[in-house]
């Protein structure tokens, strides 16, 4: 009574490794999912300032773009992405990203994302949601950063951004 037929063994073998599959299954599932939330967190959101309507920033232009390529290339040799973000492309913060971009070596520039923002508050408030960290020259980054509670640097060109 004690023992099992062999069509009782064999099934019994099947719903183990029918049990075994789906573990493993769950299992990569969940690797891909902690993988893939990583990589969602590994960027470092900057937000860059534009000079058309500040020209008693102008002096500062150079070493401010210079110090923001340095960040990148900080963020990129930690293993995070940089990800520059325009938030008014009419105030010159494009031509400011196109300038840091053109700073950077080949190998770095092609790990930086650049997001210009054109109305779609899902795309940059996800972005904010996701990041791992912000340097924040807008105000809006700073407010972005402090509402999803992420580590921030803010560089302050005016009081607002003093906190």
């Amino acid at each position: 009574d004690n023992f099992l037929t062999m069509e009782e063994f064999h099934k019994y073998q099947a719903v183990q490794n029918q049990l075994r599959a789906e573990a493993k299954a769950k299992a990569k599932a969940k690797a891909a999912k902690i993988e893939r939330k990583t990589a969602e967190n590994n960027k470092v959101v900057i937000s860059v300032l534009g000079f058309k309507f500040h020209p008693e920033l102008e002096n500062f232009k150079e070493d401010y773009v210079k110090t923001i390529a340095d960040v990148c290339n900080y963020v990129v040799s930690i293993d995070n992405v940089p990800v520059l973000v325009c938030f008014c492309e009419y105030e010159g913060d494009l031509e400011t990203v196109n300038d840091i971009l053109n700073r950077l070596a080949p190998d770095i520039l092609n790990q930086v994302e650049s997001v210009v923002y054109d109305g779609d508050t899902e795309i940059i408030l996800e972005l904010f949601s996701n990041c791992c960290f912000v340097v924040a020259t807008r105000f809006h980054s700073m407010i972005l950063g402090i509402r999803y509670s992420k580590k921030m640097f803010t560089i302050s060109y005016v009081y607002d951004l003093t906190f």
